[in-house]
């Protein structure tokens, strides 16, 4: 518990984030929607950023200084209104990364 885990070798490793980044999001409606009112807001998101670490960012603004990660999580992301596991490993790996994040669930 707690350790930190072996790493993986180097050509096993860029495979796998190669993998992890290959697959390119297509904004939603409500993804778009969502953005439309961050550009009302004058708030300049930057679309679809991809973090160092692979991640893909519905939006990313700037506020004060800090950027902002704003995830816009429709149907495939819960169940019920419960978020799926996935999804909350995402929010807790950005959060960990150090990036300040806001969901966006799609009934908002």
């Amino acid at each position: 518990h707690g350790g930190i885990w072996p790493s993986l070798p180097p050509l096993l490793a860029s495979r796998c984030r190669a993998a992890f980044c290959a697959q390119d999001s297509t904004p939603s409606p409500a993804q778009r929607q969502v953005v439309g009112a961050l550009k009302v807001l004058e708030l300049q998101p930057r679309e679809e950023v991809r973090t160092p670490q692979g991640y893909s960012l519905d939006a990313v603004v700037c506020v004060d200084g800090r950027d902002i990660a704003v995830e816009v999580d429709g149907p495939s992301h819960f169940v019920g209104r419960t978020p799926t596991g996935a999804t909350l490993l995402k929010r807790r790996q950005l959060r960990a990364m150090g990036w300040l994040l806001l969901a966006v669930p799609y009934w908002e």
